[in-house]
């Protein structure tokens, strides 16, 4: 039997190739579980949300129960006119967590700015705590959400 070195080249060719897929087909995936930064509580309802109006006065907006901790992933800050104020969050055990600028049209008294932020990992506040909001000077609201977490 004559085998040219075209067939051979080709089965051959053939041969490593679906080698290749086998193996990837067979390779493992890493595994992703949300969420990366903790155990989501057990609990009928462990997504929370939180909403309001703060001024540089400032206001506790999320406590975290003593049992558990929450974490912020979704925020919204809007104002109008001419609003221009820096957000700051802070923990109860002082720690600056987020600061943000927020500013309004500069038109109409209608015009608002609103600023979304989806955060992947999350602003953790530990069980106990508390997370408070404040600005540099003009009103704000604010719409934050997240889930309560095992520590």
């Amino acid at each position: 039997m004559n085998t040219s070195r075209f067939q051979l080249t080709l089965t051959t060719s053939l041969a490593v190739g679906l080698g290749a897929m086998a193996t990837m087909a067979l390779m493992p995936l890493s595994a992703i579980g949300y969420p990366a930064s903790g155990s989501i509580s057990l609990g009928s309802n462990p997504v929370q949300a939180w909403a309001g109006t703060v001024n540089h006065t400032g206001a506790t907006v999320v406590t975290a129960p003593s049992d558990q901790d929450i974490v912020v992933t979704d925020l919204i800050l809007s104002c109008n006119s001419s609003c221009d104020a820096r957000a700051s969050l802070t923990r109860s055990d002082g720690t600056l967590v987020g600061s943000f600028w927020v500013s309004g049209g500069y038109g109409s008294s209608y015009d608002t700015l609103s600023i979304q932020y989806q955060l992947s990992s999350g602003i953790p506040v530990p069980a106990g705590q508390s997370l408070s909001i404040s600005t540099s000077y003009d009103t704000i609201a604010y719409t934050l959400s997240g889930y309560l977490a095992q520590p």
